[in-house]
């Protein structure tokens, strides 16, 4: 790979800053485990080491919390249980979540 060098920023993308960031808004969400879950927690550990690829997650949870997964930082928004499915809850407050979106403003 000898001369080899990655290609130039497309776009117009300035030098320093990210050419991607990326937002998952999950409508349901259980910290003990469960797809959703392990689908964050692996895409927090590839990202890990990939400092250009900002991450943020938003999901429900039983209380509001920031929680940091490796590089990635999750927005957890408190909301109600689902019936019948210990430990999952609803993203029942739109709004509560949508303020913590700014911060990854992709601009």
């Amino acid at each position: 790979m000898n001369g080899w060098s990655p290609p130039a920023a497309a776009g117009g993308a300035r030098a320093g800053r990210c050419r991607v960031k990326l937002l998952d808004v999950t409508e349901f969400y259980s910290p003990q485990g469960g797809g959703v879950r392990t689908y964050l927690a692996e895409k927090a550990r590839w990202l890990a080491p990939r400092h250009d690829v900002p991450a943020r997650d938003r999901g429900p949870s039983n209380r509001t919390a920031v929680v940091q997964w490796e590089r990635s930082r999750a927005y957890l928004v408190r909301g109600p249980a689902v019936p019948a499915s210990p430990g999952y809850h609803f993203l029942w407050r739109r709004g509560a979540s949508l303020p913590s979106c700014g911060a990854s403003s992709p601009t």
